[in-house]
């Protein structure tokens, strides 16, 4: 095989105690290993539970098959730089951010693994954050929801995408009725 066509393989890293959401199951990360062939390899443990079995890591670079914090944050930096270059909701967050996008990305990136993860760093209350957003309207909703379908096409693979699509719905719904005082969709 010729050097340039040999391409090496770069797998996600995981620590210790790192969870990842494979299809319904949340796994923890108990210890790393490394296979007879030198690659990465980590025993996992379901959360709550007893039942383990050896995770096979992602490829970095593809389409993420499971949802784990790395591929929060892509989602996350990928979803508001759509976020910042459309025309509806750009205007809202430029009035609110000024360009300081990096703490509003680690605290998404907090938020989405509190929520996908179970993790317990995100401190925040998102209904009186929105409440604060006085030209907050029902297609505000939507399109959050369109940019983040297209994200979700980019970062994810198909069942990983529609985990996070329907739960993104349900929190888009929840927000709506607590700030708006109906679902966003209620006219739909």
């Amino acid at each position: 095989m010729h050097p340039e066509t040999h391409m090496k393989m770069e797998f996600q890293t995981y620590a210790v105690g790192d969870r990842i959401l494979d299809g319904t199951d949340l796994w923890e990360i108990l210890r790393a290993s490394r296979t007879r062939w030198g690659s990465p390899a980590y025993r996992g443990v379901v959360l709550g539970g007893t039942r383990q079995r050896w995770i096979t890591p992602r490829l970095v670079g593809r389409r993420a098959p499971v949802v784990d914090r790395s591929a929060i944050r892509t989602m996350v930096e990928a979803f508001y730089r759509r976020v910042g270059d459309d025309s509806t909701l750009g205007p809202i967050f430029d009035a609110r951010i000024h360009g300081e996008w990096e703490p509003h990305l680690a605290t998404m990136v907090k938020f989405w693994s509190a929520v996908l993860l179970r993790e317990m760093e995100f401190e925040g209350n998102p209904p009186a954050a929105h409440r604060a957003i006085r030209e907050l309207a029902p297609e505000h909703f939507a399109r959050w929801l369109a940019l983040l379908d297209e994200t979700l096409a980019e970062v994810f693979e198909p069942a990983p995408a529609e985990e996070i699509r329907l739960r993104a719905r349900a929190i888009a719904r929840g927000l709506s009725n607590r700030v708006l005082g109906a679902p966003w969709d209620a006219n739909a």
